[in-house]
């Protein structure tokens, strides 16, 4: 399944490992008032699904609880995959309808950039 991937296509997943302590230290350094007071802030708690999705990140597609490397792809493909898309019967179910680069631009593209970019906008 990796064989063929980038190095980022491969990784990126344990860029958000390494993220999400980064990112909670921040949000709760850069907040005023008390723990108690930060947490009642609507704008920190919606924040805080930056980082909780990056440790997400991590278990979903780094490795899961059975020590597989990257095993969303192929567990989607053979599953929910399938079943939308049948044309995937007559090709490969490791590429398809999912792959590993498409993968990494969804959670890139909709994790890192989309949720900031949307707690950004709620600032304004």
């Amino acid at each position: 399944l990796l064989e063929w991937a980038g190095w980022f296509d491969a990784n990126w997943m344990f860029l958000s490992g390494a993220m999400c302590p980064i990112v909670l230290c921040l949000l709760l350094s850069l907040s005023r008032g008390s723990l108690s007071e930060k947490f009642q802030s609507p704008l920190l708690v919606g924040w805080l699904v930056v980082p909780m999705y990056l440790l997400h990140q991590v278990e979903e597609h780094a490795y899961d609880v059975r020590g597989w490397r990257y095993a969303f792809v192929p567990a989607f493909n053979h599953g929910t995959g399938s079943d939308l898309f049948s044309i995937c019967d007559e090709t490969s179910h490791l590429t398809c309808p999912l792959d590993v680069r498409t993968t990494m631009y969804v959670n890139v593209l909709l994790v890192w950039v989309g949720f900031s970019l949307t707690m950004v906008a709620a600032h304004a």
